[in-house]
């Protein structure tokens, strides 16, 4: 006790040291903790997935994400890397309500249409569900059936989308709470929507087979005679070597360069996450800077106190301890 009452004695003596030390610490550890939690959260995206290291989003190049609905078809044809391919498409957002409700008192979210197969690929926490495959399905998050139905059970019941009618709800799953690209309200397993071959609009998710890699992924595509006739149109187009391609899906979120492409908002550019850790370093070692600093600043004055306490009695290894004490102390 009498060693803290010390430390406080000389702490309040050097008043400015203290103010500085204390100021330049502040700002050091504050700013690493921004910056940390704002890193942390934008690493997380897509990592909660149990398969995470096996799912991925088709590509051609690293510039084209959206491919034809028979696209699917040809790369599952006589692949045996493949144990999940399913087509994804933005639904925008759509008024929900039920036939007891009317358009204007709906819900607003956000949702997509998906094949079934989806739901094998992208872990969703299901309370509820009999995912049978039918025309006008649908499967809803948590807080729309809550809103909808209050505390009733919502799977069999139907609803409407926008101006489409009676949609039965397959299954319903609890709200995302962790950070992903697949953040929605609802989900349509449309596979008779699918059906237009002209339209460049959908993107592909597919979940390799264990021992699968990339590398045999694209070996059994280059075999496919349909995809490497639609490969071969591409590189005439722009002039240059294009091939299928495979991006993890915790790295969706940091790409920016093909826009609206792939599904998510709020992207963010990788480098910038890498320059903020880069800033993080240097906080933390102008911190441990500054703190030397001030207290070098003030040694031949605290050299002549030790050296009185000293020869009053004070053993050394006492004096080293009250200063290792007081550092301490100021960090904390």
């Amino acid at each position: 006790m009498n060693n803290i009452k010390h430390i406080f004695r000389t702490l309040f003596r050097y008043k400015l040291s203290t103010f500085v030390n204390i100021v330049s610490l502040f700002i050091a550890f504050w700013g690493i903790i921004i910056l940390s939690l704002f890193i942390s959260n934008e690493t997380s995206y897509d990592n909660y997935h149990k398969d995470k290291d096996r799912i991925y989003v088709g590509g051609i190049g690293t510039d084209i994400y959206v491919f034809p609905s028979n696209f699917r078809n040809f790369l599952k044809d006589k692949n045996p890397t493949l144990e999940n391919i399913s087509l994804f498409k933005d639904d925008l957002y759509n008024i929900i309500y039920t036939n007891e409700s009317t358009i204007k008192n709906g819900i607003e979210a956000k949702g997509a249409r998906i094949d079934l197969d989806f739901f094998n690929i992208i872990d969703l926490d299901f309370i509820e569900k009999d995912l049978t495959d039918i025309p006008k399905s649908i499967v809803i998050c948590k807080s729309i059936a809550k809103k909808l139905f209050g505390n009733e059970k919502a799977l069999g019941k139907t609803i409407n989308i926008g101006n489409r009618k009676n949609y039965k709800i397959i299954g319903v799953f609890n709200d995302y709470k962790k950070n992903t690209s697949f953040k929605y309200g609802y989900y349509i397993p449309y596979k008779w929507y699918f059906n237009d071959p002209s339209y460049w609009g959908y993107n592909i998710i597919v979940k390799l087979k264990k021992n699968s890699s990339i590398k045999d992924f694209s070996n059994a595509t280059i075999k496919n005679k349909d995809i490497s006739k639609i490969i071969k149109q591409l590189n005439e187009r722009y002039g240059k070597k294009l091939g299928v391609s495979l991006l993890p899906i915790n790295k969706i979120h940091y790409c920016t360069k093909v826009g609206n492409q792939l599904p998510g908002k709020n992207k963010i550019n990788i480098n910038i996450i890498h320059v903020l850790g880069i800033l993080s370093i240097l906080l933390y070692m102008m911190g441990i800077i500054n703190f030397i600093n001030c207290y070098t600043s003030q040694a031949s004055l605290r050299a002549k106190s030790i050296a009185l306490k000293q020869i009053f009695g004070m053993r050394k290894w006492k004096s080293k301890f009250i200063i290792i004490l007081e550092a301490i102390l100021l960090s904390i």
